[in-house]
């Protein structure tokens, strides 16, 4: 085995070996939570409740789309970066488990929910026994004596409809989590999946920090470098027009109101992603003379290699420091030698 098949293989068992104990976890919890419901919801009368674990659903959609990608002679974990020699995480695959990352959290949030409406009902329901239990027992005996001349209807415990409505609508909207993972496709999910990956705030402790996170004017090279081949691998860059087309509705919304400020056409730029021109030299100087845009555009382009590799950058910083020690210590040596002599 080559030492660059043997770095992807060492990249991706880490990568999976991370993804699927955290799967794992999430899963095992659920099983947990829904013997708590099932068993809840069967003192209730509601038995053979269904309630799918998402954990699961999401493993084994991971694992169909690692195959479709293999299919394509790609991979869903890993990406040899062009600019580093270095292994990267895929874009594609990122944005995709982040997606259904997200998708799993939801459904936790709603299992919750559910278990909690569970736990209320189950205590209305109780007191309504204990109060039924508490009649005096004159009162108990005048019931039956009155039993034996006129027959009283058996007192009903069942569910309120407004009760089952309520368990009914909380169960159903975990459940319509679930029917989104199962149904997780390609064709009609990745556009979304990549649109947050680029567009979605970056926050820190609740705060959102930034607006995006790749800034508007990186968005086309992004694309161009990190998102087009591998959808052209998978035979769907016919997604394209629309994924560009998302991306400049979701930068659009951060657009200053025009009466306040006005951006001139040939700075939009640097607040929608401009697909129309490709970020390199051959980009045309506008009439205002922005003689510093391919300057700008370097730089954008260098933030979001920052933002993509991140890792990377920190070992390659290390390594140019480790080098510099080694230069400055060789230096400090030859100094040393010269002054003996």
């Amino acid at each position: 085995m080559s030492e660059e098949k043997q770095e992807v293989k060492d990249f991706e068992k880490e990568y999976k070996e991370q993804l699927f104990k955290k799967l794992n976890e999430v899963y095992s919890k659920q099983f947990e939570a829904i013997d708590k419901i099932a068993k809840n919801a069967n003192d209730l009368g509601q038995a053979n409740v269904d309630i799918p674990n998402t954990g699961i659903l999401v493993n084994n959609k991971i694992i169909e789309l690692f195959h479709i990608f293999e299919e394509h002679g790609i991979s869903i974990f890993s990406s040899k970066s062009k600019d580093y020699d270095f292994v990267t995480s895929s874009f594609l695959g990122d944005a995709i488990m982040q997606d259904l990352t997200d998708k799993i959290n939801q459904s936790v949030e709603k299992m919750n929910e559910y278990g909690k409406k569970i736990e209320e009902v189950a205590i209305q329901r109780n007191e309504r026994i204990q109060s039924l239990q508490n009649i005096s027992p004159m009162r108990k005996f005048f019931s039956k004596i009155r039993s034996l001349f006129v027959p009283s209807k058996p007192i009903d415990l069942s569910l309120t409809d407004e009760e089952q409505s309520i368990l009914d609508n909380s169960l159903q909207e975990y459940k319509d989590i679930g029917d989104e993972i199962w149904n997780y496709n390609l064709d009609n999910n990745l556009v979304p999946a990549l649109v947050k990956a680029i567009a979605d705030p970056i926050e820190f402790e609740g705060f959102n920090i930034s607006s995006h996170k790749y800034i508007a004017q990186a968005v086309p090279g992004l694309i161009e470098k990190d998102v087009e081949p591998d959808l052209k691998k998978l035979g769907l860059e016919g997604l394209l027009p629309k994924l560009q087309e998302e991306l400049t509705k979701e930068y659009k919304k951060d657009l200053p109101d025009p009466e306040i400020h006005k951006i001139a056409d040939e700075d939009m730029f640097l607040y929608v992603p401009d697909f129309s021109n490709k970020i390199d030299e051959k980009r045309s100087i506008t009439k205002r003379g922005l003689s510093q845009e391919k300057h700008v555009l370097d730089s954008a382009i260098e933030a979001t290699k920052d933002i993509r590799t991140g890792k990377i950058n920190e070992q390659v910083e290390n390594i140019k420091s480790k080098q510099k020690e080694k230069s400055l210590e060789q230096n400090i040596k030859e100094k040393s030698a010269s002054q003996d002599k």
